[in-house]
């Protein structure tokens, strides 16, 4: 019984020191802003310069938890993984009266990023693939061999790797894979809208499983260390 005395108040005073500690709160490095709300969390870059004119972005956002009294754990929003932006991908097909021997596609990604199109039409045996760069309201139309299966792979064309967390390793989306199938012989254009390739989209960290050390006020993440803002 004495030993079950002790237990019960050795669990109350954990219970009492967790909520007393707000992990909740604003962490800033030197590049980097990480908040903390509720179960959610941002991580932020700082724009260049600091000054009035410099742009903060959005590099990675999710939901957070407590593994231990001193580990969290980071989760991207699945919502933002490549085969969830696949997912709400909406396409329309228009068509002639007579057999088409081309196939204009028509992309509508709300993006300014610098993206690259890779497009494959397979007819049976035969394929034939096109690349293109994708630019917002100037350069989003080509014109392809008719055929019946359409693969789209949508992907950033920004040439280097983005310049995250020092120690961080390559971990945003690569590209959005989106396959057209049964296209009819009649099919003259096709309509894609990708609504979820949006902002940064491909420069951003998707984290799955990534844990953050609490020390004190501070956090530490990928090498970077956080300290907690009053």
């Amino acid at each position: 019984m004495k030993y079950f005395f002790i237990f019960l108040l050795c669990a109350a005073l954990s219970s009492t020191i967790h909520a007393e500690y707000n992990i909740n709160g604003i962490y800033t490095s030197d590049d980097y802003k990480l908040v903390l709300s509720k179960d959610r969390f941002q991580i932020i870059q700082f724009g260049s310069g600091h000054g009035s004119y410099a742009t903060d972005e959005i590099i990675s956002e999710g939901y957070y938890s407590m593994v231990e009294s001193n580990l969290l754990e980071f989760n991207s929003d699945i919502s933002s993984s490549a085969k969830a932006v696949a997912s709400t991908t909406a396409i329309e097909f228009e068509y002639l009266m007579t057999v088409c021997d081309s196939v204009e596609i028509v992309l509508n990604i709300p993006s300014d990023e610098s993206i690259v199109v890779d497009i494959i039409c397979i007819d049976g045996i035969d394929s034939y693939e096109v690349e293109f760069d994708y630019i917002r309201h100037k350069h989003n139309r080509i014109i392809v061999p008719r055929s019946s299966d359409i693969n789209l792979s949508i992907k950033s064309n920004r040439g280097t790797i983005p310049n995250w967390i020092p120690s961080l390793c390559f971990q945003g989306i690569q590209e959005v894979f989106i396959p057209i199938s049964h296209i009819e012989n009649n099919c003259s254009t096709i309509q894609i809208t990708v609504p979820g390739i949006k902002g940064n989209f491909f420069d951003r960290m998707f984290l799955k499983g990534e844990y953050a050390l609490i020390e004190g006020k501070t956090i530490r993440f990928k090498g970077e260390t956080f300290t907690k803002q009053n």
